[in-house]
């Protein structure tokens, strides 16, 4: 105790100990009195400080509060505080508006409203386009007060910024703009919304008010809504104002944004709309394969089905990063063989970026197993444009690129733009889709091409068909002749003259090999019939084009006669799903095993032992099968259909049809977008005053 005393007064007025020399510092630390806390140097919240001046203490004595910092929060004013309640509780007046009851809203204020969800407008040529919520829109005509009601008008929007009306049931959705809003600030953060969206309506409205606002704070006065307003009834009464306005070029600018915003939006849908459908289409693969296993469908349906889906994604993926599968195309063939093997289509794919089912997409284009692809395989439509286009310049002006580019660059620059490939094709009476084969000849999407880009037409081979027109006339000659020579079966013809392998299906090297052998079959017959087939190889290609209409470089015998298909088809699924095969009811019919059935015997799949009886027509499945025309069949002539997987063929043309519809969509996808950019090119042009190049 006397080491630690004796040592000076603290602020606080209590002697501090003083620390012996062999005392430590920790012990010393504690023994000293505790400081007082220093004051805070934050600013206490004004939160804080009006709740605690509201309360008051039980004997209507208020409390001691914290006074409020200056710039906390404005003082309390004695006329904004009620006087104290009996109960002891002080209560705030409400504060006065910024704009009393007896001041109006400006006039012309009401014309401005806000769509509050998105709003439907119906233009004045009969088409349509939607307002997103939060933009504002000027009218022609102050709102209705009924519009809440339900039992409004029409609203019709004002005529420069584009006219319109909004019906009446989206005219719920508007209410007025508050006139303090009204000003230039807030004018051009709706600009840059409307810029941001995909509404080239909500634009040109946005830009409307923006020169009216503008205006008014450029006045010497500034901030007087009702002299600006009283000018939109004047401004509605003519189209060309708003091109003339400060924020015109602005629009010019903006429009085109905004319409290729609209456009990838639309191509988004697009393709989840294609999504959607390819689900429809097929489940997922995961449920695919216990459904497949359940019903003894074999591996390859399955193969099909996973080829099918990786080429749905292939396309998707070349339509999404290069526009067109063209442009794809020639990113995997450089060198413009129009062939790939399939370790470098595989490689390429990958360094493109293409992260799909690669091998299950291999097998599916390489169905003829030849070990190589085409651009015919991956995208048959595109294939015949360019085939078309092919045709086309070889019939103006030989196999000479630099002819055919001369013939299209009008003037002698060296590159050809867009418009100019169009014109120059209409000139010439190109029949086909100019825009779209621009699209398609452009690989890097530079907007103009050169003769580079012309010079894989000149080497390249397509298939004969791929320039060829599907000709109905020649295929129901065709049909005629051949039902001629072989009877009126066409399971007959198809058999003995096209599909002599028994594979059922007929390629175009089949079926052009085919049409020699049945000429010489009509060497005998009279110089009419022989008028009836084709002799050329653009005829054989017409008729070819005929069956194959998806140009897939085959056909079924569906797509040769359906009718024919349809019975056969029949029967082997009773067949099958009754008896076990074709082969096992050949024995049971065989009661003589003699190895041959009349018709007599075979008429027994009326009368089955077990009950379970075809339900067709016996004698149509007799004459088709019968294709020798011996009169009665034997095990080779039904052992064949044992081989005939029809549940996989069925579900083969299911799948490319869809296919086919896939790549339509696509195509049809290509031009819309095509078509919009040529309207935008126009469509700036005209307000522009020039062609729209830089």
């Amino acid at each position: 105790g006397d080491a630690c005393s004796g040592g000076p007064a603290s602020a606080s007025g209590v002697a501090s100990p003083r620390r012996a020399p062999n005392m430590p510092k920790y012990l010393w630390t504690a023994m000293l009195p505790a400081a007082p806390m220093p004051a805070s140097p934050r600013r206490p919240a004004a939160g804080a400080a009006t709740r605690a001046a509201m309360v008051v203490s039980s004997d209507s004595s208020p409390l001691p509060t914290p006074r409020a910092l200056d710039g906390a929060r404005p003082k309390t004013t004695p006329a904004s505080v009620a006087p104290a309640a009996p109960d002891g509780v002080v209560t705030l007046a409400p504060l006065p508006s910024a704009r009393g009851p007896s001041q109006p809203s400006p006039p012309g204020c009401d014309l401005v409203v806000e769509a509050r969800a998105a709003v439907k407008v119906v233009l004045d040529d009969a088409s349509s386009d939607k307002v997103p919520a939060h933009h504002w829109i000027v009218l022609e005509s102050p709102l209705p007060a009924d519009v809440g009601d339900g039992d409004g008008r029409e609203v019709k929007l004002c005529a420069c910024a584009g006219g319109g009306t909004i019906p009446q049931e989206a005219a719920q959705l508007l209410r007025p703009v508050d006139p303090l809003r009204l000003h230039a600030l807030a004018a051009e953060a709706n600009f840059q919304r409307a810029i941001r969206g995909k509404s080239v309506l909500a634009l040109r409205h946005a830009a409307h008010v923006l020169d009216l606002l503008g205006e008014r704070d450029h006045e010497p006065n500034g901030g007087d809504v009702a002299r600006a307003f009283p000018t939109i009834a004047s401004l509605t009464t003519s189209s060309a104002t708003l091109r003339a306005s400060p924020s015109c070029e602005r629009l010019k600018r903006a429009e085109a944004l905004v319409s290729s915003q609209a456009a990838a939006a639309e191509r988004w849908k697009h393709s989840q709309e294609m999504e959607e459908e390819r689900h429809n289409v097929y489940p997922p693969l995961a449920k695919n394969e216990e459904m497949f296993k359940k019903t003894g469908v074999c591996q390859s349906a399955l193969r099909i089905q996973k080829g099918c889906q990786a080429l749905d994604e292939f396309l998707e993926f070349a339509h999404r990063r290069f526009g067109n599968v063209v442009r794809l195309w020639f990113m995997l063939d450089p060198e413009e063989n129009m062939k790939l093997g399939e370790k470098m289509f595989v490689r390429r794919c990958l360094d493109l970026g293409f992260r799909g089912n690669l091998q299950a997409l291999w097998h599916y284009l390489d169905c003829d197993t030849s070990g190589s692809t085409s651009l015919l395989e991956v995208d048959a439509k595109a294939a015949c444009i360019l085939a078309h286009f092919q045709a086309f310049l070889v019939d103006l002006g030989g196999n000479d690129t630099d002819v055919w580019f001369q013939m299209l660059d009008g003037n002698r620059t060296g590159r050809v733009s867009k418009s100019e490939f169009v014109t120059e094709l209409q000139r010439l009476k190109y029949t086909g889709p100019a825009r779209l084969l621009f699209e398609m000849l452009d690989r890097g999407g530079q907007g103009m091409i050169t003769t580079q880009d012309f010079a894989f037409l000149a080497k390249w081979e397509p298939r004969p068909y791929l320039h060829a027109q599907p000709d109905i006339e020649a295929k129901e000659a065709f049909e005629r002749a051949l039902f001629e020579v072989y009877g009126e079966w066409p399971f007959k013809i198809w058999r003995k003259v096209l599909d002599r392998d028994g594979s059922m299906r007929v390629s175009w090297d089949e079926f052009r090999a085919a049409v020699p052998r049945i000429t010489r079959l009509f060497a005998h017959m009279p110089a009419a019939w022989h008028a009836l087939l084709p002799r050329t190889e653009r005829e054989i290609a017409n008729v070819w084009r005929a069956y194959d209409q998806d140009t897939s470089g085959w056909i079924s015998l569906g797509e040769f006669h359906k009718a024919t298909f349809d019975v056969l088809v029949s029967f082997k699924l009773w067949a099958q799903s009754s008896h076990g095969g074709p082969s096992a009811l050949f024995r049971k019919l065989d009661h003589n095993d003699n190895g041959r059935l009349s018709l007599d015997e075979f008429e027994g799949c009326y009368s089955m032992e077990d009950g379970r009886d075809f339900r067709g027509d016996i004698e149509a499945v007799f004459d088709h099968l019968d294709i020798w025309g011996n009169g009665f069949l034997t095990q080779h002539d039904v052992a064949w259909m044992e081989l005939w997987d029809t549940e996989l063929a069925a579900l083969e043309g299911q799948l490319r049809q869809h296919s086919r519809q896939v790549m339509g969509g696509h195509l049809q996808c290509a031009m819309r977008r095509s078509a919009s950019y040529g309207r935008a090119r126009s469509r700036t042009a005209r307000l522009t005053g020039s062609d729209g190049r830089s």
